[in-house]
């Protein structure tokens, strides 16, 4: 498995590490650690304290190691203005569409966005085996 990582600091020191699957682009696992022991550890002393999580998200396991293919869907939006209602459009009209039953998710509704025009932008995935 192809894998990528990254290594963080925040305000109070502490080590974050994030590993993740690079075909599917999802992030599998997150380490935290003190300053202190990630310096033990990257200069050779073996068994330094951590604590880990499996990165929560929306996909299950199965999707780990396969292609991520993304799609956008044009909705119209609310007459509104509100984010609650644009999203319950965004979600109507994803479940009208059928694209669940081809293996299709709603990954975001749009509404974190400005989105100028008539029509507001979701995006959707989907985890495929290579052909």
């Amino acid at each position: 498995m192809e894998a990528y990582f990254s290594i963080g600091r925040n305000n109070y020191d502490e080590i974050n590490i994030t590993v993740g699957d690079r075909k599917s682009g999802l992030r599998v696992v997150e380490i935290k650690t003190t300053l202190q022991e990630f310096a033990r550890a990257i200069t050779g002393v073996g068994y330094s304290k951590a604590t880990f999580d499996f990165v929560p998200t929306q996909f299950t396991v199965d999707s780990i190691l396969k292609n991520r293919e993304t799609m956008e869907i044009l909705v119209n939006k609310s007459s509104i203005f509100s984010k609650e209602e644009q999203s319950k459009i965004v979600e109507d009209e994803f479940l009208k569409s059928g694209l669940s039953e081809k293996g299709w998710m709603l990954f975001d509704d749009g509404t974190r966005t400005q989105q100028p025009g008539k029509k507001h932008r979701a995006i959707l995935y989907r985890f495929v085996e290579d052909d």
